[in-house]
């Protein structure tokens, strides 16, 4: 039976991790690894002028950890990374939480959250170590729509790495926004 749900929660391959992929290896667009279910591109062997896109594992030249499993997906200059989310439900608000970080001793690098083209969040930077983010919420116009995550190309070798995609039924996304306003720090007003 086929499932008609929407993939509220991990994307698939939204970690990133792929059977048999080892410590300390990378690849330009695995187009072999078709369970990510990821479009990684341009489809050119990276470092080129435009950049590229694909998997690294923790070791690797791209990173040192990732963020949940084994690997992690890498974003060089203007490449991206793109989903197809099926089965949303035309009408409703989603949002997408993931983790971002920079590849080992690479200068900050920004890239954008696109749904069907549209820019939904960013452009945003990274920084050494994960950190979490979580875009404004969109509306599902079709039952599908394309994710993307698409890097800035400043002309200069510049890296960002994403883990832990999700897909966040508008509930989630708001309960998510509530607690870390509670968390924030408020001022002592014993001095």
């Amino acid at each position: 039976e086929v499932s008609t749900d929407p993939p509220v929660g991990m994307l698939a391959g939204g970690n990133f991790d792929a059977p048999g992929f080892l410590n300390s290896q990378f690849v330009y667009n695995p187009s072999y690894l078709a369970d990510l279910r990821w479009l990684f591109a341009p489809s050119g062997i990276g470092n080129n002028s435009t950049g590229g896109a694909g998997i690294g594992s923790a070791g690797s030249t791209w990173g040192s950890t990732a963020h949940t499993g084994n690997s992690f997906s890498f974003i060089q200059k203007g490449g991206y990374v793109e989903q197809t989310l099926e089965n949303l439900t035309v009408g409703s608000q989603y949002a997408i939480r993931f983790y971002q970080s920079s590849r080992n001793n690479n200068q900050a690098h920004s890239i954008r959250v696109n749904i069907n083209g549209g820019q939904i969040f960013g452009p945003v930077g990274n920084q050494v170590g994960w950190a979490i983010r979580t875009t404004p919420l969109f509306t599902a116009t079709s039952p599908r729509m394309t994710l993307r995550f698409a890097g800035v190309s400043t002309g200069a070798d510049r890296t960002s790495l994403i883990d832990s995609v999700e897909l966040l039924p508008s509930s989630a996304a708001h309960d998510l926004r509530y607690n870390l306003l509670q968390m924030e720090v408020q001022p002592d007003s014993t001095y």
